[in-house]
Order: structure tokens, then sequence, then C-alpha cells
């Protein structure tokens, strides 16, 4: 799957989320419906935990 930039600035942020250890517990994504936020964050969790 190709993402867009928007999309690849989101990853790009949440992975800096994920990889700092002094986050918070939590973290938003917004957006327009139907813009990937699900499959991002779905996709992500799983790649993470595994």
């Amino acid at each position: 799957m190709q993402l867009s930039e928007d999309q690849e600035k989101a990853l790009s942020s949440l992975l800096a989320w994920y990889k700092d250890p002094g986050r918070g517990r939590f973290i938003t994504l917004g957006g327009y419906a139907g813009t990937g936020k699900g499959w991002m964050g779905t996709h992500n969790y799983f790649n993470w935990v595994e």
C-alpha cells in the first residue's frame, strides 16, 4: 500500500512517540473519515506487538 504524504507524516509521528521512553500513555490521530486512521492504528499496533 502506498501511503500519502500526510499518512507518512502521521506514521513518523506515531513511531517517534512509540520509541520515546518518556512518552505519555496516549496519542491521538485526527483526520477526516476514510483517510486511513483506523488502518494505520491497527496495522501499526499489530506490527509493534509482534
